[in-house]
This record gives C-alpha cells, structure tokens and sequence, in this order.
C-alpha cells in the first residue's frame, strides 16, 4: 500500500509563519500610525485653545481605543488559527498512526494466509504421504509373516519406526508452529548445561543415525551453561540434527560444537553431507516455497523444521545461520546471547 502526504501537512506551517507575521506586521502598523497621529496632534494642540486641545486628546484616546481593539482582534484571529493548526496537525499524525497500522495489518494478514498455503500443503502431502508405506508394510507383516524371514521382519520394522518417527517429528513441528504463530508458545528460559541436552538430542536420533551408519559426534565443552528455554533449545537440536542425518550419506559424520565469547553462546551443527547451492540457501526461510529435499536415503521433509527453528532462536534474541558448499557439506549455527534481550 503506497502512502500519500497530506497537502495540508506540507504547508501548515507556512501558513502559521505567514499569519505570526501578519499578526506583528499590523502590531507595528498600528503603532507607527499611532505615533504618527499622536505627534500631528501634539503639533496642532500647541496652536489652537484649550477646547480644541480636549477634542484632540479625545482623537487620542479614541485612536489609541480603536488600535487596540483591532490588534485584539487580530490576535485573537491568530490564536484561532494556531488552534486550527494544532487540531488539523493532530488529525494528520493520527491519519499516519492509522494508514501505519492498516498497512501493519495487511502484512500480518498476507504473512497468516502464507502460512495456511505452508498448512494446507504439509497436510495435504506431508502428512499424508507417509501413511501409504505405512499400510504397506503392515499389511506385509499382517498378511505374510510366516513367509518372511527374520532379518525382513527387522528390516519392515525399522521402515516402520523411521516413518512414525519423521511423522511424529512433523507433527511436533506443526503443533509449536501454530503456538509461535498465535503467540501461545510460553517462552520459560532456565540455566542448564548444554552438552547433556545435546547428548541427549543424540540419543533420540541414534536408531535413525545406525540405520544409515551416521556417526553422531558431541564435542561441546562440558562447562558450557546457557539461559534458555529448554524446550525449544530441544526442539532446535532435534530438528538440525534430523536435517543432517537426512543429508548425510551412509558412513558420514555430524559434529556438534560450540563456544562462548563477547557475551554470546554459538552452537553449531556440522555435517559432511550433500550440501547446498546458493540458490537453495536463499529459500530456505522463505514461506511457501517448497525449499525440501529428499535425503539421501529418499527421506521426506516439509521444509517447516528449519524455518520453526529460526522463529524459536529469534525469540531467544538470538540468529540462525547457514554455511552450506554443494558436495562438502553444512554447517548450522544459533547464537544464544548470555543475556536475553528483553521480551
């Protein structure tokens, strides 16, 4: 929405500079008439008698009279129409205040129907999609089970378990979504270690982590405290290590790091994985453009996870940053500042 200027604002105080000097203008005109008048006066009074000098005096008095009511007048005109400022000046700022906020609303409205579009495709695709292998598998082991071998029994669970797992994953993420959209996300910082909850991050990915041969590696600092909101720092770590375990070929590694200095926490996750190009980097937080790819084990995503972890570190007043070559990797870092800015 293009905002105009108001004309009116433009040259109000043009007009209020012409009126303060018409206003002394005629304040000086007045009394230099006055003067004038009273020194012909003063002049003639010397020649004539004592009854023309009375009627003269009272010419005085009379001019003296009519110059002070006309620049009352005037003053009073001039008052009026310093008030006639002030009130248009104010409906003007109020105009803006109101137009601001009509254009705010508009943003935000254009930013909720993006992320029903980002709903409706999760839900549509997403979501949906990996019920079909799920039925598929269970009626395979509903259906011929004695048929198939120990080692396919182990090998249909362990489909089984990382498509519940990816789906539980989504579904977490929809959940805090909608809480952060709508503002019912409790943020509850507390002081912990963050070496324990990134072991333990790694220890709910471990199956996924085997099933490709990922090796998960935790080399934070033991002495490393943050004041966080411990769920959401969870949340973070699950879903930036889901993303490299997703990206990282069978045999990989993913490394999570971190230090401290000028008053701030980095904490990063690093893989040896496919990596991204430029052009990918720059989607990534860019609602309702499909920026997922599949894994390099055919995994699915939604894209939601990266995009839920940048909205969750912003309300830590922190950043979330890529560093990703195509072939050689990525790095993933969020900074925690030791002293969270105030909500």
């Amino acid at each position: 929405m293009k905002k105009y200027a108001s004309p009116v604002k433009l040259n109000l105080n043009n007009f209020f500079v012409l009126a303060l000097l018409l206003l002394l203008s005629a304040g000086i005109l007045i009394f230099i008439n006055y003067s004038s008048v009273a020194e012909v006066a003063e002049k003639i009074s010397s020649g004539y008698e004592s009854g023309a000098t009375s009627r003269i005096g009272e010419l005085k008095s009379v001019l003296l009279t009519t110059s002070i009511i006309i620049f009352a007048v005037i003053l009073i005109l001039f008052v009026c129409f310093c008030f006639l400022i002030s009130k248009i000046k104010k409906e003007d700022k109020e105009r803006g205040e109101l137009e601001s906020a009509h254009l705010k609303r508009i943003n935000e409205l254009e930013e909720l129907n993006k992320n029903k579009d980002l709903f409706y495709s999760i839900i549509a695709h997403d979501l949906r999609s990996p019920f079909q292998p799920i039925l598929t598998l269970a009626e395979i082991l509903h259906g011929d089970y004695k048929a198939l071998r120990p080692e396919e029994i182990k090998e249909f669970g362990s489909k089984l378990n990382n498509v519940g797992r990816n789906v539980l994953v989504l579904l977490d993420n929809l959940l805090d979504w909608t809480k952060v959209q709508t503002g019912r996300m409790v943020f509850n910082p507390e002081p912990f270690l963050m070496k324990e909850k990134a072991e333990w991050a790694i220890n709910n990915l471990e199956m996924i982590a085997d099933a490709k041969k990922v090796i998960m590696l935790n080399d934070l600092d033991e002495n490393i405290w943050i004041y966080a909101d411990l769920n959401m720092i969870l949340s973070v770590l699950q879903n930036l290590l889901t993303n490299s375990i997703k990206f990282t070929r069978p045999g990989g590694m993913i490394k999570v790091s971190g230090e401290q200095s000028g008053g701030m926490t980095v904490i990063s996750i690093s893989d040896n994985g496919v990596g991204m190009t430029d052009a990918q980097k720059e989607t990534l937080f860019k609602i309702g453009v499909n920026s997922s790819t599949a894994g390099t084990s055919g995994e699915k995503g939604s894209g939601l996870g990266l995009l839920l972890c940048n909205k969750l570190i912003e309300m830590h007043g922190g950043t979330l940053k890529i560093e990703s070559n195509k072939g050689k990797g990525t790095k993933v870092s969020f900074t925690i500042p030791d002293k969270l800015k105030e909500k």
